[in-house]
């Protein structure tokens, strides 16, 4: 799993782009933006856990993932944009 920095507060475009081993991220509190296309392409990943504090994900952030699952707690961003862009989703505790 790879973690982000808790010092980071947004991603940015194309970071993690064509990184097909990666496989699941965990992205702390603080971290409130992921760029456009940040995980373009990263075909194993399946998992992402975000936060609450979450603001902004870019376009074609998870564009190429296949069988990606977003992590979050129930009525925040990022369950909405999964939602919205017919990602799975599972509800989290924060």
């Amino acid at each position: 799993m790879a973690y982000i920095p808790d010092k980071v507060t947004e991603t940015g475009e194309g970071v993690f782009k064509d990184h097909n081993s990666l496989r699941a991220v965990l992205i702390p509190d603080g971290v409130t933006e992921i760029g456009e296309k940040a995980f373009y392409n990263c075909t194993g990943l399946s998992s992402i856990h975000i936060s609450a504090s979450f603001e902004k994900i870019g376009t074609w952030a998870f564009r190429g993932c296949g069988d990606l699952t977003i992590c979050s707690p129930e009525g925040f961003y990022a369950v909405h944009y999964a939602d919205e862009c017919g990602i799975e989703y599972e509800i989290i505790n924060d």
